[in-house]
């Protein structure tokens, strides 16, 4: 090692002890994971409820740690129309984390049922494009 290599090591070594190191670093260090360990623990993949009674789909989502809204359709569409009054027509909650898998506890679910008139709308609704094919 050259003579100004070692005088760098020394200055190094003079300047940044190892006691400093640990007081100042691993506690940035043992945050940074927690965070990560935190973030990890706090995401939560959202089942699949469709079809489900919108009492027992929004006792499901609650359990996980989701702030759930049950509100009702107003339009009908062909896809409500393979469920029964009650059950869970659809679903609205954010994007989930692609690296995470899930979105945060304490977020906000909106699941909807549809009554008994837009159910049979929908099904009008399908048997007329069934029709047309």
């Amino acid at each position: 090692m050259s003579i100004i290599g070692k005088v760098g090591k020394l200055a190094r070594q003079a300047v940044v002890s190892d006691s400093l190191l640990e007081k100042t670093v691993s506690p940035l260090v043992n945050k940074s994971v927690e965070g990560i360990e935190n973030t990890l623990n706090n995401n939560v993949k959202v089942p699949d409820v469709l079809g489900i009674n919108s009492v027992e789909a929004k006792d499901i989502l609650e359990k996980l740690g989701f702030h759930v809204s049950v509100l009702e359709v107003r339009k009908p569409n062909k896809k409500y129309a393979k469920y029964k009054v009650g059950e869970i027509v659809d679903m609205e909650f954010s994007k989930p984390n692609v690296v995470l898998g899930g979105i945060p506890r304490g977020s906000v679910v909106k699941i909807f049922v549809a009554d008994e008139e837009i159910i049979s709308k929908s099904g009008s609704w399908m048997r007329k494009v069934l029709d047309n094919d």
